[in-house]
């Protein structure tokens, strides 16, 4: 199971501790939801079995996989053949998580469904911006961090931290840390958004119940944005705005000067003035296309 907690950690998916993985995820009841969301995420293609088996989720908990136990999990020899014929259009590691997901079609129906998970998501995501430490709530520290920064620097932010101390509520998502951990957490939400099927795109591949998923899929999407502006006051644009930005803004300020992006947050170097103003340009038009503005 630590191997599976290392992976899905490395690649920001879960980012508590491994003893709190093991209580979430340390049974095969348990352990099914975890198989359930990596699978459908085609993160995971093979069988729930085969995911007990790999990973030794037994019914009184979770025991380090061994050599003995299951056999070395990067031999293939362990692989169903067949499991392994159908999966061989993934890149996968040994581990059976995806190195390089392609991306499949999906199904009109399929498209709809995820278009009412997506707007269920959008709506909970009000809870999460004021109530969570995760979620929704990861951009919204993300944006303030920035826009103190901006006015201010980070070097002063990150110095006030230390004075207040990171755990009091004065600085509460402030400073580079706190942003860095705010990243991985904003990162693992969009992954929970499904994909679906646009309008303009179906209507040239002829594909009528594309078009009318596409359909569907504006509709929900509206009422998710009008839901999630109202539930956070308009504030939730805004912040998520400044966080997309702040985030590929400087990941690219990162590829260009040859370091990492935590390298660049914790150099005091990241940009925050440019994400801000595009992120307030962002929200306006979005406001705008709402109707919510004139």
């Amino acid at each position: 199971m630590e191997e599976l907690y290392n992976q899905l950690n490395k690649d920001g998916k879960y980012t508590k501790t491994f003893e709190e993985f093991q209580v979430q995820f340390g049974t095969p009841e348990k352990s099914e939801k975890l198989y359930s969301a990596l699978n459908q995420a085609g993160d995971y293609t093979k069988s729930f079995d085969d995911f007990k088996v790999q990973f030794n989720v037994l019914p009184e908990g979770v025991i380090e996989l061994t050599d003995e136990q299951v056999g070395k999990t990067n031999d293939s020899a362990n692989v169903d053949p067949a499991v392994e014929s159908e999966n061989n259009t993934d890149s996968q590691s040994a581990n059976g998580l995806s190195e390089s997901k392609e991306t499949e079609p999906i199904s009109n129906w399929q498209s709809i469904k995820n278009s009412f998970s997506n707007m269920g998501e959008q709506v909970g995501d009000v809870y999460e911006y004021w109530f969570e430490d995760e979620g929704a709530n990861a951009a919204l520290d993300i944006a303030t961090n920035s826009v103190y920064s901006a006015i201010s620097g980070q070097d002063t932010i990150d110095d006030f931290v230390k004075e207040q101390g990171k755990d009091s509520w004065m600085a509460e998502g402030l400073g580079s840390e706190a942003t860095l951990e705010a990243i991985k957490k904003y990162e693992i939400e969009q992954s929970k958004t499904k994909k679906t099927k646009g309008i303009i795109e179906s209507f040239k591949d002829g594909n009528i119940g594309g078009v009318l998923a596409g359909t569907v899929n504006a509709l929900t999407s509206m009422v998710g944005s009008v839901a999630y502006g109202a539930g956070t006051l308009g504030t939730g644009f805004f912040m998520d705005y400044v966080a997309e930005n702040y985030i590929e803004y400087n990941k690219l300020k990162a590829e260009n000067l040859g370091v990492t992006l935590p390298e660049l947050i914790t150099s005091g170097e990241a940009d925050n003035a440019i994400p801000v103003g595009m992120g307030a340009l962002s929200t306006g038009l979005e406001l705008i296309g709402l109707g919510l503005i004139g």
